[in-house]
């Protein structure tokens, strides 16, 4: 699959991006995704401090190269994952994140700051699969209600600030000359269907790999898996053996229910 420039953040929809105004010099107070891996204060000549900016537009393109690879015909899939990327870490604007950053390169006990509920509350109304995925890309998928950590009580605590930060986003964006989409054109829901806790899970998949190789500084060339039954082979023996080390056995076989019930769904012809 012919992909689009890479260096243009832009390209996945092919919207207009905003245009930079600010001279390199008049840049603002930098906003960071996160802190350098040795600790070094974020003035140190050596830091390897990561700019929010570049990891946002850094994680929304890969998560695109991934989904294209994942599921090439499916162009919806595609903007989605865009955006979803775009908007993970949009929380990290939070004044209560950057002073968290900042307490660790001090030496300092840094204190929690939410930052995923953010980039998920902008998307939850349009494309709730992604708002899922965003919430979910640390912790794991959250329930959709009912709880502190329910995506809809998340989300609902953020909201308004999440429209702010997306202001926010949109500067700094343009202060560094990096290319904003003009508005939040982000891909309208689906209706709900049978396919939508996979399309939730492939859009956490894709945007997990995207942040964690985008975080490493490394990009590894996406590739198709020849080996794909040896891996899955590798990984039941994986789960056989950690099994084993559950000492509870209601939850030990329950699991493995679930498990024998996936994989004999998966070996059904008509799947």
């Amino acid at each position: 699959v012919a992909l689009p420039d890479p260096q243009r953040m832009d390209f996945a929809l092919g919207i207009p991006a905003t245009v930079p105004t600010t001279p390199l010099q008049d840049l603002p107070i930098p906003y960071f995704a996160r802190s350098d891996p040795d600790g070094l204060r974020h003035d140190d000549p050596i830091a390897r401090w990561q700019l929010l900016a570049s990891h946002l537009s850094g994680v929304s393109r890969i998560a695109r190269e991934v989904a294209v690879a994942a599921a090439p015909e499916s162009a919806r899939f595609h903007e989605v994952a865009f955006w979803t990327g775009l908007a993970h870490d949009l929380g990290k604007y939070t004044p209560a994140f950057q002073q968290r950053l900042h307490a660790k390169s001090r030496g300092d006990q840094p204190q929690r700051a939410e930052h995923s509920a953010h980039g998920a509350a902008l998307l939850l109304l349009d494309t709730p699969e992604a708002a899922f995925a965003i919430a979910g890309h640390h912790a794991g998928l959250p329930a959709p209600q009912g709880s502190c950590s329910g995506l809809r009580e998340r989300t609902a605590r953020v909201g308004e600030e999440a429209k702010a930060l997306w202001e926010l986003a949109r500067e700094d964006f343009r202060s560094r000359a990096i290319p904003f989409p003009a508005g939040t054109s982000a891909p309208r829901r689906l209706k709900q269907g049978h396919d939508t806790e996979l399309r939730v899970r492939m859009l956490a998949s894709v945007l997990v790999d995207g942040d964690r190789l985008d975080a490493g500084g490394q990009r590894v060339p996406l590739r198709t898996l020849h080996d794909a039954r040896a891996r899955l082979d590798r990984l039941l023996a994986w789960v056989d053996v950690r099994a084993t080390a559950i000492a509870n056995e209601v939850v030990r076989n329950a699991r493995r229910e679930v498990l024998d019930a996936c994989l004999a769904a998966a070996r059904s012809e008509s799947r």
